[in-house]
């Protein structure tokens, strides 16, 4: 049994506990992964998926990336801290704000992130065992909202294999934004959020998505709200 099955069938139970019968999905970049996985495995449970700040990975990214995996598997947990507290700070660079940066970069984060090899293994997994397609993703007849930032290092193929599996999907990109977009553009993110569980999917509003060809990676250029 590999790692996101173990975890998938622990989110089933705490839903099963709690009575939640069918659920609204919201995950950014990592926890992405949790949410495309269990709606492949759960379809019958989830009403709504909203995904921010994630991208189906290139051949050759995947490749980096399994590689880059393995390596940091191996290394001390204390490395590992010090290279994320790191990563999240280039990230922050431009957002100055002191909570944020005390709570991800300070001392304070230390515990959970000694945690963070669990986090390369639930990669790993889905990278060599989970493929998410449109027919992956036949049985989930729910509606998506797909969040993106302009400034992300992703490509507009990784982008486009990312809203494949949701032709009906909303797709929503922020402006002058990074990664971190549940922090940085946060009221803008949950204006998006707001608008489109009040409005779910509506055919005659959405459109295809379109995107600058001159522009490698760009957003789609239309919102998410009508």
């Amino acid at each position: 049994m590999n790692v996101l099955t173990v975890a998938l069938q622990g989110i089933r139970g705490i839903l099963d506990r709690e009575k939640v019968e069918r659920e609204i999905l919201l995950r950014h970049s990592l926890g992405v992964l949790f949410a495309l996985c269990f709606g492949k495995r759960y379809p019958e449970r989830v009403s709504f998926l909203i995904i921010a700040n994630f991208a189906i990975p290139a051949a050759s990214r995947v490749r980096i990336m399994k590689r880059m995996l393995e390596i940091m598997a191996v290394l001390p947990g204390w490395i590992n801290v010090r290279i994320v507290k790191r990563q999240l700070g280039r990230l922050l660079k431009d957002y100055q704000d002191r909570f944020w940066l005390s709570y991800l970069t300070g001392p304070i984060a230390d515990t959970p992130l000694r945690y963070i090899g669990n986090h390369y293994r639930c990669i790993y997994d889905f990278l060599q065992n989970w493929a998410i397609s449109p027919e992956a993703l036949k049985l989930w007849k729910g509606d998506a909202l797909i969040l993106e930032s302009d400034q992300e290092r992703v490509s507009t193929a990784e982008r486009t294999a990312m809203e494949s599996p949701f032709p009906r999907a909303a797709v929503h990109c922020f402006r002058n934004a990074g990664h971190m977009s549940w922090i940085t553009p946060a009221d803008k993110l949950v204006l998006a959020v707001a608008n489109f569980l009040r409005t779910g999917y509506d055919s005659k509003l959405r459109q295809p998505v379109a995107r600058n060809p001159s522009s490698p990676g760009s957003c789609a250029v239309w919102p998410a709200q009508p």
